[in-house]
């Protein structure tokens, strides 16, 4: 995906249609936020060798408050929205893909990042697969 989806227009025709953009976290595709459709897609990509975790905690810390805020109808603060004023406080259901990066840690980062969503403040919590 290259800058030219990062524009306003985009984001309205995919809410328009109830199309969920897809936020793609440790990519080299822009980073987009915005709550588009009544779930979320998200894929992150950021895996490494050198943590027995796949990620450090913190930032697996982050990825479940970001996964906890968009739960709740809100854009993540420290994301990049197009549009941020389509947040809309409604609930929304939450798909977080560990894909690619060091790949053999993919499930322990899941793991990892379930059980912090898991642990959360009550509310709406991101769908998770054990």
């Amino acid at each position: 995906m290259d800058e030219s989806f990062r524009h306003p227009a985009f984001i309205a025709m995919l809410f328009d249609h109830g199309v969920a953009v897809v936020t793609a976290g440790d990519s080299q595709s822009p980073q987009i936020a915005d709550l588009t459709a009544d779930f979320v897609y998200v894929r992150i990509m950021g895996t490494k060798e050198a943590e027995p975790l796949g990620y450090r905690e913190t930032v697996v810390a982050n990825w479940a408050q970001r996964a906890r805020d968009w739960a709740h109808g809100k854009v993540p603060h420290d994301l990049n929205a197009i549009s941020p004023s389509k947040a809309d406080d409604v609930p929304h259901d939450v798909y977080l893909y560990v894909i690619n990066g060091h790949k053999i840690l993919n499930p322990t980062a899941a793991r990892n990042l379930i059980n912090q969503v898991r642990h959360s403040a009550p509310g709406p919590a991101a769908h998770h697969r054990s």
